[in-house]
């Protein structure tokens, strides 16, 4: 696989790929939003964005009445077995190949029109033609049969900025589908929207990212998305936002009333050729760990570690992110894992949602720490490994959301890496 740098804006660079065959992945993100389009020999797979999760499997269960629990099966035998979604449906008889087009399409077609909107940001392509030549070309589609989507009519009516409201005011008008706002002094409760009797955020959450030096912090599940950021005087501010909504406008929204853009510390260049790595040097993850960091722009670090309790951990870095550094902060993140989910991104009484019935399980978290973004996700392993990266704070958070897909679908793929981490 070899990573290339995309210049320039827009689907201009995307049309440049698929007139050269290209097959890979291909990446746009910004501050608020983070878009993956999968090319096969120069036609599109699948796409997907933030702003639209799980479109595909909705529009399934809606035109083709596939259940949640088939839906689940299929999943985690594709996953098991490294099968292609969309045909592994129709092998199974629970959708036409008609029905499965329509879903693609209809994904694809959200993912392209998010892509024409894009004014800023970063691209990256991941070229990759092994693996990516498996997809049954039936189930692919040309570029061109998405032109109304890369060339939509200009909106009108644009709305202005924020208005200045207070602080809960300012977060409600900015951002879309909030279920609450927090507004804490330490971990007692100043302000909420709506009022309630309970806490929102609690203490656990508080204790291991912004009471714990974390400047901005993200956690994602299959519930949701917590958002908080710290304010001067001991203050922290947080909200809730839908699994359907763009997460990353709450971010954008609580950075601006923090004036936490503004702080942030650029970083230097990583020392080309100049590495640390940590683990078993034969094993298949660290390999891959090395790969990638050697192929991702901005990327400073990537490590994989076991649960709270267990010693091994596998990593890779640049020279200018120290290793005992990005071992702390993850051992200092690492336990909101093991929190309750409810806890995690949800108010305690709120029930299981149904993505998780379809196995959208898997939780991931975002944090500024001294000059750095740090993500982390699950991996799904039995023993409960979870991958981290670490990025320049000057790169977008889109970008780090970005490689941490990437990174932990191809960790995913490696063959029995499931038994190598028990």
């Amino acid at each position: 696989m070899r990573v290339s740098p995309v210049l320039g804006l827009g689907s201009t660079n995307l049309a440049d790929l698929v007139r050269n065959g290209a097959s890979g992945e291909f990446i746009c993100a910004s501050s608020a939003l983070e878009i993956h389009v999968y090319l096969q020999l120069g036609r599109i797979a699948w796409a997907t964005d933030s702003r639209h999760a799980f479109v595909f499997t909705r529009h399934l269960q809606e035109h083709a009445e596939v259940t949640k629990d088939q839906f689940r099966d299929v999943l985690e035998e594709c996953r098991r077995h490294r099968l292609p979604l969309g045909e592994t449906l129709v092998s199974w008889g629970l959708a036409t190949r008609s029905q499965v087009q329509a879903a693609l399409r209809h994904q694809i077609s959200c993912a392209l029109i998010e892509l024409s909107k894009v004014t800023g940001g970063q691209q990256v392509f991941l070229e990759r033609a092994e693996g990516y030549k498996r997809y049954a070309s039936e189930l692919t589609f040309d570029l061109s049969e998405f032109d109304q989507e890369l060339n939509p009519e200009p909106e009108s009516g644009v709305t202005g900025g924020i208005p200045s409201q207070g602080l809960l005011r300012q977060i409600r008008d900015a951002v879309s589908d909030v279920a609450w706002i927090e507004l804490l002094e330490g971990e007692s409760v100043v302000d909420q929207d709506p009022p309630g009797t309970a806490q929102c955020v609690l203490p656990p959450v508080l204790r291991l990212t912004l009471r714990d030096g974390a400047e901005l912090v993200t956690l994602r599940s299959a519930r949701g998305a917590l958002v908080g950021v710290a304010l001067r005087g001991g203050r922290t501010l947080w909200c809730r936002v839908g699994v359907d909504s763009t997460f990353a406008a709450a971010v954008s929204a609580l950075s601006a009333v923090a004036g936490f853009e503004e702080a942030a510390l650029p970083t230097r260049r990583a020392a080309v050729g100049r590495r640390w790595t940590f683990g078993d040097a034969q094993s298949a993850e660290l390999r891959e760990l090395d790969d990638f960091l050697g192929r991702a722009p901005d990327l400073m670090a990537a490590l994989i570690v076991a649960p709270l309790g267990k010693e091994w951990i596998h990593g890779v870095g640049h020279q200018d992110i120290p290793l005992d550094w990005c071992k702390d902060i993850v051992r200092r993140r690492a336990p909101l894992f093991a929190l309750e989910r409810e806890v995690f991104s949800e108010r305690p009484e709120a029930g299981r949602t149904d993505l998780e019935g379809l196995g959208f399980r898997l939780r991931s978290i975002a944090s500024a720490e001294a000059g750095f973004w740090c993500f982390g996700a699950e991996l799904g392993s039995p023993t409960g490994a979870s991958a981290w990266i670490f990025i320049k704070r000057e790169a977008s958070q889109g970008l780090g959301w970005a490689y941490l897909t990437a990174l932990t679908r191809r960790l995913d793929a490696l063959p029995n890496w499931r038994a190598h981490a028990e």
